[in-house]
């Protein structure tokens, strides 16, 4: 088979998709017309769109005969905690009020491990989340991400200020670091779009949201405007996947994270025509070479973190595909 492919699954599709016979297109602006986009959570680096016509698919099994290569990526061995410590000193010390720190894991990859199966697991566990799969560059990315960058809605765009996490098992409330974080989120975006003139700005009330085995809180914001690419070129990376203020805490990351990020916190998803588009920021993912999986999962630090809870944050998250591969399941 072609050795690039890309399947997915919306919430509000009643049937996977693909794109058929896909034109690869590499670069750091990419013109949108049909097909599916994906870009990698530094805005700078180079973007892959898959270009052709995009349909429904009734077999996915296609994902079990990619052909892969050795997996690239540094994986960290810093201790997340120390450097979760660190930052919260910083923000004691009034540098940023926000950053996102994300975490890898790796193991094995099981034997006859068939990546349709986890597709359609995601699938049928996580309705609300956008369940991707591509390949490209000898590596599968598969993912159920249940956070919306930004998405054509009728003659507007909608966007979400989502943040904060808890588990659904446990039925405490949010607390202050939780709507803190959100509100950082929320108030950046609203700011980023006046700054853009968008018109018609509209935002519903806080709500949770409900991803399966994970709640956030979220607000929708509407709005219009007539460039789409502007607008996200100005929202990505947005606080819920780097910090705030952006410049402080994008430079803490690269200092202190110590792992590439790749497509992790960037985004994706189909593109229908240059202002009709539906893209999804990367998260609850992994990428495999057919031996091994690497898994990725981020916590928002904000004055009062603690160490062990953004720790536990992370292996929460990461359990939405661990699941898969355990005897307990998440639902």
């Amino acid at each position: 088979m072609d050795q690039t492919f890309v399947v997915w699954k919306a919430p509000e599709d009643t049937q996977i998709k693909t794109v058929s016979d896909p034109e690869v297109i590499i670069g750091s602006d990419i013109n949108f017309s049909e097909g599916f986009l994906i870009a990698p959570y530094e805005n700078s680096a180079s973007k892959i769109f898959m270009k052709g016509k995009i349909q429904n698919l009734e077999l996915p099994e296609i994902m079990d005969n990619y052909k892969s290569s050795n997996i690239r990526g540094p994986v960290n061995d810093v201790s997340y905690q120390e450097v979760v410590q660190k930052a919260v000193r910083r923000i004691d010390a009034g540098e940023f009020q926000k950053v996102v720190l994300a975490r890898v894991k790796k193991k094995t990859l099981p034997k006859e491990f068939r990546v349709s199966d986890l597709f359609g697991y995601l699938v049928s566990h996580f309705p609300g989340a956008f369940v991707y799969c591509f390949g490209v560059k000898g590596e599968i990315w598969i993912g159920a991400t249940p956070e919306v960058l930004i998405q054509s809605h009728k003659n507007s765009y909608v966007t979400y200020a989502l943040a904060g996490t808890k588990s659904y098992q446990k039925k405490s409330e949010f607390g202050s670091k939780e709507n803190k974080e959100q509100s950082l989120v929320r108030n950046y975006i609203l700011q980023k779009l006046n700054e853009l003139n968008a018109s018609n700005i509209e935002v519903s009330p806080l709500r949770e949201h409900n991803t399966g085995n994970l709640i956030h809180l979220i607000n929708q914001i509407t709005f219009n405007h007539s460039d789409v690419q502007k607008v996200i070129n100005s929202l990505h990376p947005t606080p819920a996947v780097c910090g705030y203020p952006l410049k402080e805490a994008e430079e803490f990351i690269r200092e202190n994270e110590g792992i590439e990020r790749e497509y992790y916190s960037g985004f994706l998803g189909p593109v229908y025509t240059s202002e009709k588009v539906n893209f999804w920021v990367n998260l609850r993912c992994l990428k495999t070479d057919l031996k091994n999986l690497i898994f990725w999962a981020g916590a928002g630090i904000v004055k009062g973190s603690m160490a062990e809870e953004e720790y536990s944050e992370t292996e929460l998250k990461m359990s939405t595909l661990e699941g898969f591969f355990t005897s307990e399941k998440p639902m």
